[in-house]
């Protein structure tokens, strides 16, 4: 469903935006792609600031918690860069929120009882 959507989006942004304005963007993208990548790992961490606190107040501990973030980011930007689809940082990055989820479930559930 979320692959369909993303799908629709990207087609209604190809109709929307004129093909000469999309190819400066595409040459804009490519030309500072580390620009890019930088400010999307920045944004993914930031998106997931909210996993610790429920209003936006930025100081150093909260940043300490989201640094990981930020490389985890990298590095998922990096595989896209690589192999040039989103398949596998996606892959990635539901392997690594499976991973927290298998860790913590058992601590979890052992309160329970």
């Amino acid at each position: 469903m979320l692959f369909g959507v993303i799908y629709l989006v990207y087609y209604a942004l190809g109709e929307l935006i004129p093909h000469i304005y999309y190819r400066h963007l595409c040459y804009w993208l490519h030309k500072y792609y580390l620009l890019t990548w930088i400010l999307g790992s920045v944004i993914f961490g930031l998106v997931h600031i909210f996993n610790y606190v429920d209003s936006f107040q930025l100081n150093l501990i909260l940043f300490i918690m989201i640094f990981p973030r930020i490389i985890a980011g990298f590095f998922f930007g990096k595989i896209k860069l690589e192999n040039k689809g989103m398949i596998w940082p996606i892959l990635m990055h539901s392997m690594n929120n499976s991973l927290v989820i298998l860790i913590v479930l058992p601590f979890s559930l052992s309160h329970l009882t």
